[in-house]
Protein backbone atom coordinates (compact mmCIF):
# COMPACT_ATOMS: atom_id res chain seq x y z
CA UNK A 1 0.00 0.00 0.00
CA UNK A 2 1.35 3.38 -1.05
CA UNK A 3 2.29 6.11 1.25
CA UNK A 4 -0.74 8.60 0.41
CA UNK A 5 -3.20 5.55 0.82
CA UNK A 6 -2.15 4.77 4.01
CA UNK A 7 -1.98 8.71 5.09
CA UNK A 8 -5.58 8.77 3.87
CA UNK A 9 -6.87 6.08 5.32
CA UNK A 10 -5.18 7.14 8.73
CA UNK A 11 -7.10 10.59 8.75
CA UNK A 12 -10.84 9.29 8.03
CA UNK A 13 -9.60 6.87 10.64
CA UNK A 14 -9.09 9.77 12.93
CA UNK A 15 -11.77 11.90 11.76
CA UNK A 16 -14.12 8.53 12.45
CA UNK A 17 -12.95 8.69 16.01
CA UNK A 18 -13.77 12.64 16.44
CA UNK A 19 -16.93 12.47 15.53
CA UNK A 20 -17.92 9.21 17.11
CA UNK A 21 -16.43 11.19 20.48
CA UNK A 22 -18.09 14.19 19.40
CA UNK A 23 -21.42 12.36 18.98
CA UNK A 24 -21.30 9.62 21.70
CA UNK A 25 -22.91 12.03 24.56
CA UNK A 26 -26.10 11.96 22.35
CA UNK A 27 -26.66 8.31 23.24
CA UNK A 28 -26.30 8.97 26.51
CA UNK A 29 -29.25 11.19 26.46
CA UNK A 30 -31.56 9.10 25.34
CA UNK A 31 -30.45 6.41 27.38
CA UNK A 32 -31.95 8.44 29.95
CA UNK A 33 -34.84 9.01 28.22
CA UNK A 34 -35.85 5.51 27.53
CA UNK A 35 -35.12 4.73 31.22
CA UNK A 36 -37.14 8.00 32.51
CA UNK A 37 -39.86 6.25 30.54
CA UNK A 38 -39.45 3.00 31.93
CA UNK A 39 -39.12 4.17 35.43
CA UNK A 40 -42.41 5.99 34.51
CA UNK A 41 -44.32 2.44 33.93
CA UNK A 42 -42.86 0.90 36.69
CA UNK A 43 -43.93 4.08 39.33
CA UNK A 44 -47.40 3.21 37.13
CA UNK A 45 -47.51 -0.22 37.70
CA UNK A 46 -46.80 0.20 41.71
CA UNK A 47 -49.13 2.56 42.20
CA UNK A 48 -51.15 0.72 40.50
CA UNK A 49 -51.12 -2.01 42.36
CA UNK A 50 -49.61 -4.08 39.86
CA UNK A 51 -47.78 -6.69 42.46
CA UNK A 52 -49.39 -7.72 45.04
CA UNK A 53 -47.35 -6.71 48.20
CA UNK A 54 -49.29 -9.00 50.29
CA UNK A 55 -49.65 -12.13 48.61
CA UNK A 56 -47.63 -15.32 49.75
CA UNK A 57 -45.16 -15.48 46.95
CA UNK A 58 -44.28 -11.48 46.78
CA UNK A 59 -43.81 -11.65 50.74
CA UNK A 60 -40.33 -13.09 51.05
CA UNK A 61 -39.30 -9.82 48.25
CA UNK A 62 -41.22 -6.85 50.11
CA UNK A 63 -38.21 -5.48 51.31
CA UNK A 64 -36.62 -5.28 47.68
CA UNK A 65 -39.53 -3.97 46.60
CA UNK A 66 -40.21 -1.53 48.57
CA UNK A 67 -37.08 -0.09 48.49
CA UNK A 68 -37.17 0.07 44.44
CA UNK A 69 -40.27 1.68 44.76
CA UNK A 70 -39.76 4.17 46.94
CA UNK A 71 -36.50 4.88 44.82
CA UNK A 72 -38.40 5.39 41.34
CA UNK A 73 -41.19 7.13 43.41
CA UNK A 74 -38.56 9.84 44.49
CA UNK A 75 -36.85 10.14 40.58
CA UNK A 76 -40.06 10.43 39.48
CA UNK A 77 -41.58 13.21 42.18
CA UNK A 78 -38.12 14.98 40.98
CA UNK A 79 -38.85 14.65 37.16
CA UNK A 80 -42.81 14.61 37.39
CA UNK A 81 -42.38 18.69 36.94
CA UNK A 82 -40.07 18.80 34.24
CA UNK A 83 -41.41 15.43 32.06
CA UNK A 84 -44.53 17.29 31.60
CA UNK A 85 -43.69 20.29 30.85
CA UNK A 86 -41.47 18.99 27.83
CA UNK A 87 -43.84 16.38 26.39
CA UNK A 88 -47.00 18.84 26.99
CA UNK A 89 -50.26 17.20 26.83
CA UNK A 90 -50.24 13.75 28.03
CA UNK A 91 -53.75 13.28 29.72
CA UNK A 92 -55.24 10.03 29.37
CA UNK A 93 -58.25 10.00 26.29
CA UNK A 94 -59.90 6.62 25.12
CA UNK A 95 -58.20 3.97 24.44
CA UNK A 96 -54.96 5.20 25.97
CA UNK A 97 -54.05 5.97 29.44
CA UNK A 98 -51.45 8.86 30.85
CA UNK A 99 -48.47 6.29 30.41
CA UNK A 100 -49.74 5.02 27.16
CA UNK A 101 -49.54 8.77 25.98
CA UNK A 102 -46.06 9.58 27.90
CA UNK A 103 -44.43 6.58 25.76
CA UNK A 104 -46.28 7.62 22.55
CA UNK A 105 -44.37 11.08 22.81
CA UNK A 106 -41.13 10.08 23.67
CA UNK A 107 -40.96 7.27 20.85
CA UNK A 108 -42.24 10.04 18.39
CA UNK A 109 -40.24 12.54 19.12
CA UNK A 110 -36.74 9.99 18.84
CA UNK A 111 -38.27 9.48 15.57
CA UNK A 112 -38.57 13.24 15.04
CA UNK A 113 -34.95 13.31 16.14
CA UNK A 114 -33.47 10.31 13.74
CA UNK A 115 -35.29 11.55 11.03
CA UNK A 116 -34.02 15.24 11.38
CA UNK A 117 -30.07 14.05 12.12
CA UNK A 118 -30.31 12.37 9.16
CA UNK A 119 -31.54 15.29 6.69
CA UNK A 120 -28.83 17.88 8.47
CA UNK A 121 -26.16 15.13 8.04
CA UNK A 122 -27.05 15.09 3.95
CA UNK A 123 -26.85 18.88 3.63
CA UNK A 124 -23.74 20.79 2.35
CA UNK A 125 -23.98 23.27 5.39
CA UNK A 126 -21.01 22.48 6.84
CA UNK A 127 -22.02 23.43 10.46
CA UNK A 128 -25.22 21.66 10.76
CA UNK A 129 -23.50 18.47 9.50
CA UNK A 130 -22.17 17.45 12.84
CA UNK A 131 -20.86 19.15 16.13
CA UNK A 132 -23.28 20.51 18.68
CA UNK A 133 -25.21 22.74 16.34
CA UNK A 134 -25.75 20.03 14.72
CA UNK A 135 -27.68 17.75 17.70
CA UNK A 136 -28.97 21.35 19.18
CA UNK A 137 -30.64 21.70 16.26
CA UNK A 138 -32.13 18.29 15.74
CA UNK A 139 -33.05 18.49 19.54
CA UNK A 140 -35.12 21.96 19.67
CA UNK A 141 -37.13 20.30 16.17
CA UNK A 142 -37.65 17.24 17.73
CA UNK A 143 -38.83 18.95 20.82
CA UNK A 144 -41.04 21.18 18.95
CA UNK A 145 -42.56 18.22 17.12
CA UNK A 146 -43.70 16.71 20.15
CA UNK A 147 -44.32 19.51 22.80
CA UNK A 148 -47.50 21.18 21.67
CA UNK A 149 -48.90 18.09 19.99
CA UNK A 150 -52.47 17.23 21.59
CA UNK A 151 -53.61 13.65 23.15
CA UNK A 152 -55.63 13.43 20.43
CA UNK A 153 -53.39 14.09 17.88
CA UNK A 154 -50.46 11.98 18.89
CA UNK A 155 -53.51 9.04 18.72
CA UNK A 156 -54.17 10.24 15.17
CA UNK A 157 -50.95 9.69 14.33
CA UNK A 158 -50.66 6.18 15.85
CA UNK A 159 -53.11 5.11 13.98
CA UNK A 160 -50.93 4.17 10.59
CA UNK A 161 -48.56 2.69 12.53
CA UNK A 162 -50.91 0.37 14.56
CA UNK A 163 -52.17 0.00 10.93
CA UNK A 164 -49.31 -1.17 9.75
CA UNK A 165 -48.72 -3.36 12.42
CA UNK A 166 -51.71 -5.59 12.12
CA UNK A 167 -51.38 -5.93 8.57
CA UNK A 168 -47.60 -7.11 9.04
CA UNK A 169 -48.39 -9.45 11.94
CA UNK A 170 -51.72 -10.64 9.99
CA UNK A 171 -50.04 -10.87 6.48
CA UNK A 172 -46.80 -12.87 7.52
CA UNK A 173 -48.26 -16.34 8.30
CA UNK A 174 -50.09 -16.05 4.88
CA UNK A 175 -46.67 -14.92 3.14
CA UNK A 176 -44.83 -17.65 4.90
CA UNK A 177 -47.15 -20.38 3.74
CA UNK A 178 -47.50 -19.04 0.28
CA UNK A 179 -43.80 -19.23 0.10
CA UNK A 180 -43.84 -22.54 1.46
CA UNK A 181 -46.46 -23.77 -1.24
CA UNK A 182 -44.61 -22.12 -3.83
CA UNK A 183 -41.41 -23.51 -3.10
CA UNK A 184 -42.05 -26.74 -2.35
CA UNK A 185 -45.15 -27.56 -4.30
CA UNK A 186 -44.67 -25.30 -7.56
CA UNK A 187 -44.51 -27.43 -10.25
CA UNK A 188 -46.24 -27.87 -13.06
CA UNK A 189 -47.02 -31.17 -12.01
CA UNK A 190 -48.91 -30.86 -8.97
CA UNK A 191 -52.23 -28.05 -9.40
CA UNK A 192 -53.86 -30.53 -7.27
CA UNK A 193 -51.81 -30.67 -4.29
CA UNK A 194 -51.90 -26.73 -4.03
CA UNK A 195 -55.36 -26.31 -4.26
CA UNK A 196 -55.53 -29.14 -1.43
CA UNK A 197 -52.97 -27.20 0.57
CA UNK A 198 -54.79 -23.89 -0.22
CA UNK A 199 -58.01 -25.19 0.87
CA UNK A 200 -56.91 -26.89 3.92
CA UNK A 201 -55.13 -23.40 4.69
CA UNK A 202 -58.45 -21.62 4.70
CA UNK A 203 -60.28 -24.26 6.53
CA UNK A 204 -58.16 -23.95 9.36
CA UNK A 205 -58.67 -19.95 9.71
CA UNK A 206 -62.16 -20.59 9.76
CA UNK A 207 -62.07 -23.00 12.02
CA UNK A 208 -60.22 -20.46 14.62
CA UNK A 209 -62.26 -18.15 13.69
CA UNK A 210 -65.63 -19.65 14.28
CA UNK A 211 -63.60 -21.00 17.78
CA UNK A 212 -62.94 -17.58 18.71
CA UNK A 213 -66.08 -15.88 18.13
CA UNK A 214 -67.94 -18.66 20.26
CA UNK A 215 -65.44 -17.71 22.73
CA UNK A 216 -66.11 -14.35 22.18
CA UNK A 217 -62.47 -13.71 21.96
CA UNK A 218 -62.13 -11.87 18.58
CA UNK A 219 -62.98 -8.36 19.52
CA UNK A 220 -65.06 -6.26 16.86
CA UNK A 221 -64.37 -3.83 13.93
CA UNK A 222 -61.43 -4.71 11.56
CA UNK A 223 -60.16 -7.94 13.94
CA UNK A 224 -62.89 -9.71 13.90
CA UNK A 225 -62.93 -9.90 9.88
CA UNK A 226 -59.02 -10.90 9.87
CA UNK A 227 -59.53 -14.90 9.79
CA UNK A 228 -62.74 -14.60 7.42
CA UNK A 229 -60.72 -12.53 5.03
CA UNK A 230 -57.57 -14.69 4.92
CA UNK A 231 -59.92 -17.61 4.31
CA UNK A 232 -61.12 -15.97 1.53
CA UNK A 233 -57.98 -14.88 0.31
CA UNK A 234 -56.43 -18.56 0.37
CA UNK A 235 -60.20 -19.70 -1.52
CA UNK A 236 -58.89 -17.44 -4.26
CA UNK A 237 -55.05 -18.55 -4.09
CA UNK A 238 -57.14 -22.31 -5.00
CA UNK A 239 -59.47 -21.24 -7.12
CA UNK A 240 -56.87 -19.02 -9.83
CA UNK A 241 -53.85 -21.33 -9.03
CA UNK A 242 -54.02 -21.87 -12.57
CA UNK A 243 -53.40 -18.66 -13.93
CA UNK A 244 -50.53 -17.62 -11.09
CA UNK A 245 -48.51 -20.36 -12.35
CA UNK A 246 -48.90 -19.43 -15.80
CA UNK A 247 -47.88 -15.82 -14.67
CA UNK A 248 -45.17 -17.11 -12.85
CA UNK A 249 -44.06 -19.29 -15.52
CA UNK A 250 -43.81 -16.35 -17.94
CA UNK A 251 -42.28 -13.89 -15.42
CA UNK A 252 -39.34 -16.60 -15.03
CA UNK A 253 -39.16 -17.07 -18.99
CA UNK A 254 -39.17 -13.46 -19.48
CA UNK A 255 -36.01 -13.35 -16.77
CA UNK A 256 -34.68 -15.81 -18.54
CA UNK A 257 -34.89 -15.07 -21.93
CA UNK A 258 -33.26 -11.22 -20.58
CA UNK A 259 -30.18 -13.54 -19.59
CA UNK A 260 -29.87 -15.02 -22.31
CA UNK A 261 -29.64 -11.47 -24.37
CA UNK A 262 -27.86 -9.98 -21.90
CA UNK A 263 -25.08 -12.81 -22.57
CA UNK A 264 -25.80 -13.00 -26.32
CA UNK A 265 -25.07 -9.35 -26.34
CA UNK A 266 -21.70 -9.71 -24.40
CA UNK A 267 -20.49 -12.15 -27.02
CA UNK A 268 -21.51 -9.95 -29.84
CA UNK A 269 -19.45 -7.05 -28.64
CA UNK A 270 -16.42 -9.24 -27.88
CA UNK A 271 -16.40 -10.24 -31.49
CA UNK A 272 -16.57 -7.11 -32.50
CA UNK A 273 -13.63 -6.28 -30.37
CA UNK A 274 -12.16 -9.14 -32.18
CA UNK A 275 -12.82 -7.72 -35.46
CA UNK A 276 -11.63 -4.42 -34.49
CA UNK A 277 -8.40 -5.83 -33.60
CA UNK A 278 -8.03 -7.70 -36.64
CA UNK A 279 -8.49 -5.00 -38.89
CA UNK A 280 -6.27 -3.09 -36.58
CA UNK A 281 -3.36 -5.83 -37.05
CA UNK A 282 -4.41 -6.39 -40.97
CA UNK A 283 -3.65 -2.57 -41.55
CA UNK A 284 0.23 -2.62 -39.84
CA UNK A 285 0.94 -5.87 -41.92
CA UNK A 286 2.70 -5.94 -45.18
CA UNK A 287 -0.20 -6.39 -47.55
CA UNK A 288 -2.57 -3.76 -45.52
CA UNK A 289 -5.91 -4.06 -45.15
CA UNK A 290 -6.31 -6.17 -47.85
CA UNK A 291 -5.21 -9.27 -45.58
CA UNK A 292 -8.15 -9.51 -43.29
CA UNK A 293 -10.49 -12.14 -44.34
CA UNK A 294 -13.15 -11.69 -42.05
CA UNK A 295 -15.01 -13.45 -39.05
CA UNK A 296 -18.20 -13.71 -40.07
CA UNK A 297 -19.56 -12.95 -43.36
CA UNK A 298 -16.44 -11.19 -44.95
CA UNK A 299 -14.30 -14.86 -45.32
CA UNK A 300 -17.58 -17.03 -46.39
CA UNK A 301 -18.63 -14.53 -49.52
CA UNK A 302 -14.90 -14.82 -51.20
CA UNK A 303 -13.89 -10.97 -50.03
CA UNK A 304 -11.12 -9.84 -47.84
CA UNK A 305 -10.04 -6.05 -47.06
CA UNK A 306 -12.28 -3.27 -46.00
CA UNK A 307 -15.62 -4.84 -47.84
CA UNK A 308 -14.56 -8.18 -45.38
CA UNK A 309 -14.54 -5.62 -42.43
CA UNK A 310 -17.43 -3.88 -42.93
CA UNK A 311 -19.98 -7.34 -43.69
CA UNK A 312 -18.35 -8.46 -40.39
CA UNK A 313 -19.49 -5.28 -38.31
CA UNK A 314 -22.39 -4.87 -40.16
CA UNK A 315 -23.73 -8.60 -39.28
CA UNK A 316 -22.40 -7.89 -35.32
CA UNK A 317 -24.44 -4.83 -35.68
CA UNK A 318 -27.88 -6.68 -37.38
CA UNK A 319 -27.77 -9.42 -34.93
CA UNK A 320 -27.46 -6.78 -32.13
CA UNK A 321 -30.81 -5.24 -33.13
CA UNK A 322 -32.68 -8.73 -33.26
CA UNK A 323 -32.35 -9.11 -29.28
Amino acid sequence: MSKKKVAKKAVKKNNFVENKSKSSWIWYVLGAVVLLAVLFFVYKGITGNAIDLNSNTANAFNPIIEMVGGLIKSVYSALDGPLKSLMGDIKPIAGMDEAGMFLAKILLMILVLALTSSILKSTEVTFLRSGWSHWTIAFIVSILSVRFLSAELVATILVPYSTFGVVLSAALPFVLYFFFVEKTLGTPKSPFVRKAAWIFFAVVFLSIWIMRRDAGSLGTGIVSTIYPLTALLSVLMAIFDGTLQRAFTSARMERKKATLKGSAYVKLNDLANECNDEWLKALGRTGGASTYSGRIAGGGMGKTGKDAYDRDIAEIERQMKEL
